[in-house]
Formats: C-alpha cells, sequence, structure tokens
C-alpha cells in the first residue's frame, strides 16, 4: 500500500508543540512518526481496518480515514492529550467522567488515596471514597430516565439454534427488582455474599445487578467448576444464599448443575460453612422439575418464588469503596484467591474501556463470547456495555455447535455489529493509530506501564522485562477477600513500589508493548531466560505444526529442560524425522540453547471453553505429577488430559 494513512499523509497526525516530553510520555510521544515498517519502505504488508481481512503477516492494520473519523479517540494527537491528562491529572480526568454517572452524594477530597509501596507500610488503594451511588441504578434506571426504555438490553440466543429471548431495559429493571425483593425478603442485606453458579441464561446477569441493587456482594463462579472447587469457595466467602440452575445443554452434553451444587453444599457443610437457600431455575430445555433432585426446607424454584415479588425495588446507595463483587482465581494448590472489586472505581472504570477500547456507539449491537465466571464477563457482558446503554448479546452454547459456523450464523441473526472474543488480552484504540497484530500497543488512559529488569530498575527504549504499573487507576481490585498479606505479597513485593502484573513484556522501537506471557512461562536454561512464546512462535511456524505449548521442567544439567506439547496439521503423521525437523527450526529461530529437550504429541491442547491453554496441567503432565492434576472440570474436553499422559512416552 502506498498510501496507508487516514488522511493520506507519511506520518501520524503531529504531536501538539505545547507538550513536553516527561518520563511517562517518552514512549507514547513515538506516535508523532509513523510506526516503523510503514510508509513507503519496501516489503511492507498493511490493510485497511474493515476493508480487507488481516493476517499474522501483516505488519500493521491501519484505520481508514472513514474508520477514524467517528472515533472517540480519532488521532495520536486526541489520544496523547487524553492519555497527558489522565496521568497528569488523574484527579480531574477521572472526575470529569465519574460525573457523567448518578451519584446519590458526590465524592470527597482527596478523589483518589494510595500507596503501592509495601515498604512504605499497607497497600491500599481508594477511588471517590465518600461518593454514594449504585452501580445496578447507573445501568438500568439511568437509562431509562434517558429513554432507552423500549431499548434491547439483552438479546439470549440458546444452545440450540432457533432457541431465543430478548429483554428490553424496562423488562430487564422489572426482573431484576422482583429478585432484588426476594432476596431482602429471605434476609440478604448489604453487604451479605450471594453465590451464583449459573450458565449463560439472561438470569445470571439479572443475578448479578439484583445483589448490586440491593448492596449484597456477589460472587460468580463459572459453572464449569466441580464441586470441590465450588465448596472451596462457598467455604471461603460463606454466602446466606446460592444461586444455580437445575441443568444446562452445551453442546450435545447435559451438565446437572444441581447435582454439582448439591455435593458441593454438603461439602461446605462439613466446614463449617451452611448455606440456608439454593434458589434453582428450572431450565426446562435441559431437565423438567421432577427430574431435579430436591431437598426440602432448602431448595426453592425460581419460577415458583421470584415472580411473586414486586417490580420495582429501592435502590441501596452504597460507598464507592463498599465491595461489588468477589471473583476467585484457581490453582493447582492452594486455596483459591478471592479478587476483591469495589463499586464506584469499578463502575467508572469499566465503562470508559468499554466505550473507548470498543470504540461503542448507540447504535451498535455487541457481543461477547465471555463467559460471567470471569472477569472479561462481569465487566464486558454486564456491566460495561449496560453503562453505556448498550444492547448485549448472551449466548449459552458452545461456538462450534451444531457446526463450526454457529458464530457467525447468531452475528448474522443479530446484526451485531462488534464482536469481542478470546484472546481477551489488548485495548488498542482501534481508531487512534495502526495497530500491529499481538501487539497490545499502547496504555489506556491512567495506566503508567513500565518495564522493569530483575532489580526493579526501569529499562528504557526497546527492551525486554517485567511488565509494572505504577499508580493506581480506578479499576485496580482492592484486596484479597480475607487475605490482604497475600494480596501484598502477590503484587507488591516482587518490585517495591509497583504493581506487578506477573507478564513479561516487550517494547519495540515504534514503543509497542508486547506480552510475551506469564514470567512463570519464562524458562531458566543453563543460566538463559527463555520465554516459551519465543519457542511456542518457532515451532508453529514449521509448516507441518498447527499449535504448541511449551513449558519448563527439571533438569539435572541445565537447571531447567524445555518440554514441548506439539498438536500437527490434520493428516500428518508423528515421525522421528518430523521432531528433529521440529527442534531443528527452533535452534534456526531462536538459537541451540532454546530447543526443545522433548517433543510430546498431542492431539490437541487442554483449552478452557474460551480458548485459555491450561498451561498447569501440561507442566504436571510433563513433570509425572499425575497425582497433582488439579481441577480439570474447567476444560472445554477433560479426555484431552487423558491423550496427552497416553502420549507421555510415544
Amino acid at each position: 500500500m502506498s498510501d496507508p494513512l487516514p488522511n493520506g499523509s507519511s506520518s501520524l497526525s503531529s504531536k501538539p508543540t505545547s507538550f513536553t516530553t516527561s518520563n511517562h510520555l517518552r514512549h507514547v510521544e513515538s506516535m508523532s512518526t509513523l510506526p516503523s515498517g510503514a510508509g513507503q519502505i519496501s516489503k511492507l504488508n498493511a490493510v485497511l481496518l474493515g476493508e480487507a481481512l488481516a493476517s499474522e503477516e501483516d505488519d500493521l492494520i491501519v484505520p481508514s480515514q472513514d474508520f477514524s473519523a467517528q472515533a472517540h479517540v480519532p488521532s495520536p494527537h486526541k489520544y496523547l492529550e487524553m492519555y497527558t491528562s489522565s496521568i497528569e491529572d488523574p484527579a480531574g480526568f477521572w472526575s470529569d467522567i465519574a460525573s457523567q454517572f448518578y451519584w446519590k452524594q458526590k465524592w470527597g477530597q482527596p478523589v483518589y488515596s494510595e500507596n503501592l509501596d509495601i515498604r512504605k507500610g499497607r497497600i491500599h488503594i481508594e477511588w471517590f471514597k465518600g461518593g454514594i451511588t449504585n452501580i445496578c441504578y447507573n445501568c438500568l434506571d439511568k437509562n431509562i430516565a434517558a429513554g432507552y426504555g423500549e431499548k434491547i438490553a439483552i438479546y439470549w440466543e440458546g444452545n440450540e439454534p432457533g432457541v431465543g429471548a430478548s429483554l428490553t431495559y424496562n423488562q430487564l429493571l422489572q426482573s431484576v427488582c422482583q429478585l432484588a425483593n426476594y432476596l431482602k425478603d429471605i434476609g440478604i442485606r448489604k453487604g451479605d455474599a450471594v453465590l451464583i453458579y449459573l450458565p449463560m441464561l439472561m438470569e445470571l446477569p439479572i443475578a448479578m445487578l439484583a445483589c448490586a441493587r440491593i448492596g449484597a456482594v456477589h460472587s460468580v463462579v463459572f459453572a464449569g467448576f466441580s464441586s470441590e472447587s465450588l465448596s472451596q469457595r462457598i467455604t471461603d466467602c460463606k454466602p446466606k444464599v446460592l444461586i444455580t440452575c437445575n441443568a444446562v445443554r452445551r453442546g450435545p452434553k447435559i451438565i446437572h448443575l444441581k447435582d454439582i451444587v448439591d455435593t458441593a453444599l454438603a461439602e461446605s457443610a462439613q466446614s463449617g460453612a451452611v448455606v440456608d437457600v439454593c434458589l434453582t431455575y428450572e431450565n426446562d430445555t435441559a431437565l423438567k422439575k421432577e427430574s431435579t433432585k430436591w431437598v426440602e426446607g432448602r431448595d426453592t424454584w425460581w419460577q415458583d418464588a421470584v415472580p411473586k415479588y414486586p417490580n420495582t425495588c429501592d435502590v441501596e446507595w452504597v460507598d464507592a469503596e463498599d465491595p461489588l463483587f468477589l471473583l476467585y482465581t484457581s490453582g493447582s494448590t492452594g486455596k483459591p484467591k478471592g479478587v476483591l472489586h469495589t463499586t464506584g472505581g469499578y463502575m467508572v472504570y469499566t465503562a470508559t474501556t468499554f466505550k473507548y477500547a470498543f470504540d461503542y456507539k448507540p447504535s451498535d449491537i455487541y457481543w461477547c463470547t465471555a463467559d460471567c465466571g470471569w472477569i472479561t464477563g462481569h465487566s464486558y457482558v454486564t456491566y460495561g456495555p449496560l453503562l453505556n446503554g448498550a444492547t448485549v448479546v448472551v449466548f449459552e452454547g458452545a461456538p462450534t455447535y451444531p457446526d463450526p459456523g454457529r458464530c457467525w450464523d447468531i452475528v448474522d441473526k443479530y446484526k451485531v455489529s462488534i464482536f469481542y472474543t478470546a484472546p481477551t488480552l489488548i485495548t488498542p484504540l482501534p481508531g487512534a493509530w495502526p495497530q500491529k497484530p499481538g501487539s497490545a500497543t499502547f496504555p489506556f488512559f491512567g495506566i503508567q506501564p513500565v518495564i522493569v529488569d530483575e532489580k526493579g530498575v526501569e529499562i528504557e527504549g526497546e527492551c525486554s522485562g517485567y511488565l509494572c504499573v505504577k499508580s493506581s487507576w480506578p479499576g485496580a481490585f482492592r484486596t484479597l477477600y480475607g487475605d490482604h498479606e497475600r494480596y501484598e505479597t502477590t503484587y507488591f513485593s516482587a518490585f517495591p513500589g509497583y504493581y506487578f502484573s506477573g507478564d513479561g513484556c516487550s517494547r519495540d522501537k515504534d514503543g509497542y508493548h508486547w506480552l510475551t506471557g506469564r514470567v512463570d512461562d519464562v524458562i531458566n536454561v543453563s543460566g538463559h531466560r527463555i520465554g516459551t512464546a519465543e519457542v511456542e512462535s518457532a515451532l508453529v511456524s514449521h509448516p507441518q505444526c498447527a499449535e504448541a505449548a511449551v513449558v519448563g521442567v527439571e533438569h539435572e544439567v541445565k537447571g531447567q529442560g524445555i518440554y514441548a506439547f506439539v498438536t500437527l496439521v490434520e493428516g500428518v503423521p508423528y515421525s522421528d524425522d518430523l521432531r528433529k525437523s521440529l527442534i531443528m527450526t527452533v535452534r534456526k529461530q531462536i538459537g541451540a540453547f532454546a530447543a526443545p529437550d522433548k517433543i510430546h504429541w498431542a492431539p490437541s491442547l487442554p483449552k478452557t471453553r474460551s480458548g485459555k491453554i491450561m498451561r498447569r496441567i501440561l507442566r504436571k503432565i510433563a513433570s509425572r505429577q499425575l497425582d497433582e492434576l488439579g481441577d480439570i472440570s474447567t476444560l472445554a474436553d477433560p479426555g484431552v488430559v487423558d491423550q496427552l499422559i497416553a502420549l507421555a512416552d510415544s
């Protein structure tokens, strides 16, 4: 392309002359010139956003002139202006945005308070403290008052094609209020925990919003977790009520959720965490009432109880720093970590990221494929879209059922204009600058990323190291529930003075950021620190390799060895010659020190339903710690684990 930029120029919009170079803008200001490899340079691969399909061979994805003109952030100049404001005057920047929401009482001064340096005492982050608001009110009542009452809030697409429903903002508010009134009637009060174990039915966001409306703290547990994992979470947060459904269809399978819940409740009761009420939604497309196991006195049918309550419910006004939800992370050992988000900062930040990262307009139909059991689903299925008055698609089923074209059938059916799916890693602003496939590009407003070395010293320019953030932002999570010490140790002790993301990161000569994977995915081979992502990239460049995942294993000579799980292109047989060819590819691309010690043939890799590879399982298989695999119930296909174990020595 001879003229890839929206304005036909050979460079991006010039930076304003009023900007002075400051420490936190030293990389952002590189946007004053076109990214390397663009313009009239030979061998450039660039495509216009929206006009052609991008591929991994493309160097740049350039926004068209029309796209940029309609974007919320249409140029690097505008981005620099807003980003500068968000860093140099965070109190003013975020106060202006927060003022667009409804507050029963405005926050006091200072707008935020923080300590990210563990050497200076207890870690704390607070935003808009003293401000009184309610996120459910801002999601629903505020939009209805603005005239969106009859706008569709949620389109629901069932597992089976042709099965669906919808709710307007008016109808959604009424459903939320009925459940909120039920919860209040059974004794749920502000600050009480409610555990939600539901699949992607409309009742899931309804339950989240109902809790938020009355000030209860919801904890959504992904409805693929096992009874043991569910029991751990019940034991930790001690909810007064658990909300679930009797069963769900996912693809051709029926998953009996109520049976899992019954087992989990029995296990948690032995630990002293007794749940008084199990509110169960009859998902009659999967299982009828009469076939559902029941515990009298504890279990209640949603359809029998909730619709009897009034469809209006007073709002419980809460402080900005009052808890909104708990979301548990899982691991192969140890108790789950209950990440705690508070109300005000999360509301402001999530709404803002949704608006700008997706360049959302009121006419858009939006679909995020994430489950609400993960943070992406919380932020970009429920709260972010509804705070912006959006129309959201919620999908119950599997993306490959009944055939691999299901996603595009849904896009066509609902006229989806914004489609958000895995990987869920990056927030580039699509109209502001060219994108490099695979790069997280530049920081979002209020985020000050730094790359540090092993001693915690910030590295300048083109480099690789550890990704940290200095200073807080409104959407940062505040603590780990019941374990603030673990919060400080996990996220703030490695590099005092910074929040440590746990990720490795490189920055290219244009200032673009590239996340290279979790730092525990860095293998130390004879003193060489090798990123697993780098080795994986070399392996998949081989024409007969479809996918690869690399982990480190103990090695008696080198300290750690490289163990590669490789999925071949369909129809290609395993062979020693191919094994040698794959190893040689890595030697050529990276060096002999990065050559895999072991190639483990893998018909497929263990992945969650959102497409994330479960590397902790691969580590256990590679180390032959087969009795320590941990919870595998969240895998899209748990049978993959048995296949890999069977092929371990082939």
